[in-house]
């Protein structure tokens, strides 16, 4: 499973403490972080001082324990699940396997770095980590496609950590807006009958296993460039 952004901050904290803060700076702007005698409250912040990421983790340990929230730098949610050692636990603690809170964004038409057209989106479905689902778009053919990852935008920040804010260290966030483009936008609208353009989303949660069907999928309707909505579409359950 992929790190959490904020681990490296675990690593850093001290012991011995029953209420201690730690702080990083990011273009001289602090934030704190704060501890209690067992645990750790972790609140990583991008440049822009919109939250990052929000979790807690034991002392000593580098893994997260409880629920996980993630953010995109405008505050469109991420990741959001409840973690035991770093591994994302809601399934087994809730027993539901589908029919999740989805949500789904897509943004303006850009311009790749080879000068191609595509049209970026994002999801968020709440309970399941973003490693554990696949999702999909379905084709004019009646298929489904995977859409091609976004470019990563990652930019450094300096950390200042220690009780007396000597130590320092670099790292590398990813302040991408959007997971997913679509290219070829032929292949994958559809047209309705009041003439607005759709995408048919698939989303296949891996906890899941040997299901035939999507778990779930959610109709986006773009009455135009700019205004859309995600309808709810259907729901398969195993």
């Amino acid at each position: 499973m992929r790190k959490i952004s904020f681990i490296f901050l675990v690593a850093f904290v001290l012991t011995g403490c029953d209420r201690c803060h730690y702080c990083y700076y990011v273009d001289n702007n602090i934030f704190t972080k704060t501890c209690g005698r067992d645990t750790l409250s972790i609140i990583g912040f991008y440049n822009n001082g919109n939250v990052l990421d929000m979790g807690y983790t034991l002392k000593n340990d580098d893994r997260v324990f409880g629920e996980l929230q993630e953010y995109y730098p405008d505050g469109f949610p991420k990741n959001k699940c409840m973690m035991d050692k770093g591994i994302n636990v809601t399934p087994k603690q809730t027993g539901k396997h589908s029919g999740y809170e989805v949500k789904i964004d897509f943004g303006q038409y850009e311009l790749l770095l080879d000068g191609r057209v595509c049209r970026p989106f994002r999801t968020f479905v709440d309970g399941v980590s973003t490693d554990e689902y696949i999702v999909a778009i379905a084709d004019t053919n009646g298929h489904d496609f995977l859409p091609k990852q976004m470019p990563r935008d990652m930019k450094k920040y300096k950390i200042v950590y220690g009780e007396d804010l000597r130590d320092t260290n670099e790292v590398e966030i990813d302040e991408t807006m959007y997971t997913y483009y679509i290219e070829d936008m032929d292949l994958a609208k559809m047209i309705n009958t009041n003439g607005d353009t759709c995408f048919l989303v698939y989303f296949y949660y891996k906890s899941v296993f040997n299901h035939p069907y999507p778990n779930d999928e959610r109709m986006v309707v773009m009455h135009d460039s700019l205004n859309w909505e995600v309808t709810e579409f259907k729901k398969h359950y195993r």
